[in-house]
């Protein structure tokens, strides 16, 4: 069969991939070809990179398929209307022409009662589209009219394993954040030891020098004479000079001293910028789960008011019960065997029972997700407007 329209989009443009295919030289011919192809709209441009693409496969694998390019384009030349030459040339150049598609091999969603899910998030989140174009396609079936029981099975065992697959991304997503927080912890813990291993370094060289300075004191001691007996001048008093001058000891000391309080200085410089930031986050933290735990606290309370609602109507119906008195037993006289009509019908009822039944724990799952879901929006939008009102408020502050 033929195609309804030309892959080349118009017989004007067929004619010139025709032109550019007959050039003699390989490299011309292909560059005219890659300029043709770019030319292309966008959906006749992919259509012929897959279809090229996947012929390509198959010559690939002559010796199974039992099919060569030369065979290959003389079968389908005519169903692509294109000459056996151009078709041809397109198989020897597809690589080139169509260098970023890449060809995978489709995997079907997961069947119905399957256990093995993926444990990966992009595998996860891959078949959660799978799944979900499942579940459309369905929905638009029985939208249809085709509505039979297996249909809507599977319609319920879809949503099952959607429900999974979105509780298990959510928990692989906490895990990768955990681990990611962990390893910025980490990365942060190792530069401050670094940075202290530099700073002990440093004071370490300097008390060592003055330590040698110490240990050394004839060395030094004729300068500091000759210094002495330079700048000394007579007219002052001897009491006057000793105080001018301070004792090698002295100065090491201090010199230690300063040095002690230059590493404090810096400690307490670098410290607060990275604790300001931890205790920031640390904070945040701590509101988020308050916030989470005040609304954990309320969908208690409706739940156990709703609970004892549920227990005063029981109350009720007991007490209507016994007002109205026990009933009288229907004694019967003969046992009754059901036929296999009935016993058909029995199996239907509960096979629908069962059906049933798996319905409500879907949307008991999807109605626990759901609430889940309007949980977490209600923290973030309690954060969102406490980290406004934070704002406005440095803000007037500052004003």
């Amino acid at each position: 069969k033929e195609l309804p329209e030309p892959v080349l989009e118009s017989s004007g443009m067929i004619s010139r991939f025709e032109q550019a295919a007959s050039a003699k030289e390989v490299a011309q011919r292909e560059s005219q070809l890659s300029q043709l192809v770019k030319q292309l709209p966008t959906c006749n441009r992919v259509l012929l990179a897959w279809v090229t693409l996947h012929l390509d496969h198959i010559t690939v694998r002559e010796k199974t398929t039992k099919m060569n390019a030369q065979t290959v384009a003389m079968t389908l030349s005519p169903v692509l209307q294109m000459s056996h030459r151009l078709l041809l040339a397109l198989l020897c150049h597809c690589k080139s022409l169509f260098p970023d598609i890449i060809l995978t091999k489709y995997i079907p969603p997961l069947p119905s009662g399957s256990a093995n899910l993926p444990d990966e998030p992009e595998s996860i989140a891959l078949e959660l589209v799978k799944q979900e174009s499942l579940l459309a396609q369905i929905h638009m079936q029985m939208n249809a009219g085709f509505v039979t029981k297996s249909r809507e099975e599977q319609l319920w065992e879809v949503q099952r394993i959607i429900t999974q697959l979105k509780r298990k991304y959510k928990i692989a997503q906490k895990l990768e954040g955990q681990v990611q927080k962990s390893l910025d912890e980490d990365t942060r813990s190792n530069d401050e030891h670094h940075g202290n291993l530099q700073k002990s370094d440093q004071t370490h060289n300097s008390t060592e020098t003055i330590s040698s300075a110490l240990k050394n004191p004839q060395n030094t001691e004729p300068k500091s004479n000759e210094q002495f007996k330079g700048n000394c001048d007579p007219t002052i008093p001897v009491g006057e000079v000793a105080t001018q001058f301070t004792p090698i000891e002295e100065r090491s000391h201090s010199s230690t001293n300063t040095i002690k309080m230059e590493k404090t200085d810096e400690n307490s410089f670098i410290d607060p910028q990275i604790s300001e930031a931890t205790t920031e986050q640390v904070s945040l933290e701590k509101v988020r789960e308050s916030l989470i735990y005040g609304e954990l606290l309320n969908t208690e309370t409706s739940l156990r008011t709703r609970i004892q609602q549920e227990k005063n109507e029981i109350k009720k119906l007991l007490n209507i019960l016994a007002e109205k008195g026990p009933e009288k037993p229907i004694s019967r006289d003969r046992t009754h065997s059901p036929n296999e009509a009935e016993m058909t019908v029995m199996i239907q009822l509960s096979k629908e029972n069962q059906l049933l039944e798996k319905k409500m724990t879907t949307l008991i799952r999807s109605i626990i997700e759901e609430k889940d879901a309007c949980v977490e929006l209600k923290v973030q939008l309690a954060m969102h407007q406490l980290m406004e009102s934070n704002t406005l408020q440095s803000l007037k502050d500052k004003i």
